[in-house]
This record gives structure tokens, C-alpha cells and sequence, in this order.
């Protein structure tokens, strides 16, 4: 009598996918998901899978390499045959606060070729006197300012327009002005407050004088 060969071919029943949920907060960011494929009684299935996001504006997948895309949710889902199984990804990027404007004020030339100091008002952005303070400059980190490459020698307050509303002085030295030269015709103030805001502000100046070296160059 001639031996039969039998042949059982499993078919997938099942498709898990795992980490089930997975959080990530940073833009380009990866996971790396595996699925897994039984058959009806719960034995593994050699099998390969097709993998998918709900929402691409959130995070692609590719061979179970998740990568963010932005805020949100994503539902991945790997699919074997007509059988698949998913998992959540959330993508929550940190909030970074929007840019506030100061007003400025500088009432002098500068000269960066002379050791001087240059003070500069930023003040308190309020409509009128009276009326709420849009932009506190007090509250601002003296630390991260910079004017133009300088950072700030020292600060005071005081009410410098007279508005009821104290603003803030701060000096700086002249020839850490960097990024300005004998074309210059605007400062730019940066840095943060307290909290983080970052702020900034943008002031019409005039160059009386430069360094000999860059005269000479030019």
C-alpha cells in the first residue's frame, strides 16, 4: 500500500501587534512594532504582514517602523491575508510658545569701535496709560538676552515713558555687538521670560563708528 502525504497548511486566525499603545513626543521619532500571526488553535503562523497607519499626518509605518509625523493619534494595523491586528500610537509634541514682540528704544549712536556701553529700553507694551500690560519686561530671564551678540551687562527698572508701567533697562557693551557693521541699520533683541516665552524685538539704529581693522577693509 503506497504511503499518503498530507499536507496542513494553517490559516491565520489571529494577528497581535505589539506594543499594544505606545506615547511618543518628539517630531521624527520611532517605535519599532512586531506582529504576530496563530492559527485557530493558538499555534504561531509563519506568515508576513502588511502594515498601514490611519492617519499619516501623525505617524507613518513602514516593515512595523513607526516615525512621527505630528500631534495626534494613529491606529497601525498589520494585516496578514484578510486577518489583522492594531496598535495606538499617540504623538503629543511639546507646545513651544509663540513669539512675543518688545518695543525698544535706543537714543544714541553707536560706535563699535570705542569700548562703550549701550543702554537699551524695552518697555512695557501697554495701548495707554492705565491699560493692561500686553508685554511685562520685567518678567524676562536678564540671563538669555542677547542685542545683536551681546549679552546684557546689567539691568534696571524703572518708568521710563511714563506710562504708569515700569520697563526695563539693560546695557550692553559695544563691542560685543557682532553681528552689527558699519552697514547696520537695525538691532535685534532676543531672549526668553521666566516662563520660556521666547521674545523679541527689532530697533532702526545708526553706526557712528567702527573698528580700525574693519575701516581699513573697507
Amino acid at each position: 500500500m503506497a504511503a499518503a502525504t498530507v499536507t496542513v497548511a494553517q490559516q491565520v486566525a489571529g494577528v497581535t501587534v505589539e506594543p499594544a499603545t505606545a506615547t511618543l513626543g518628539a517630531l521624527g521619532e520611532t517605535v519599532t512594532l512586531t506582529a504576530a500571526a496563530t492559527d485557530a488553535n493558538g499555534y504561531p503562523v509563519a506568515t508576513t504582514f502588511a502594515w498601514a497607519s490611519s492617519d499619516e499626518t501623525v505617524a507613518t509605518v513602514a516593515d512595523g517602523v513607526v516615525t512621527t509625523q505630528g500631534d495626534g493619534s494613529a491606529t497601525i494595523t498589520a494585516t496578514s491575508g484578510d486577518v489583522s491586528g492594531s496598535a495606538q500610537v499617540l504623538v503629543a509634541l511639546p507646545v513651544v510658545p509663540d513669539t512675543v514682540y518688545a518695543v525698544l528704544l535706543i537714543e544714541n549712536a553707536i560706535n563699535l569701535g570705542k569700548q562703550g556701553v549701550i543702554p537699551v529700553t524695552i518697555l512695557a507694551t501697554s495701548l495707554a496709560a492705565g491699560e493692561p500690560v500686553e508685554f511685562d519686561p520685567t518678567t524676562i530671564d536678564a540671563a538669555t538676552v542677547r542685542l545683536s551678540g551681546a549679552p546684557a551687562l546689567d539691568t534696571t527698572h524703572s518708568d521710563v515713558d511714563g506710562d504708569g508701567d515700569l520697563d526695563v533697562q539693560l546695557r550692553f557693551a559695544a563691542q560685543g555687538l557682532t553681528e552689527l557693521d558699519a552697514s547696520s541699520t537695525v538691532a535685534i533683541l532676543t531672549g526668553l521670560t521666566n516662563d520660556g516665552t521666547p521674545f523679541r524685538g527689532e530697533v532702526p539704529i545708526k553706526i557712528s563708528g567702527v573698528p580700525a581693522a574693519a575701516a581699513k577693509q573697507d
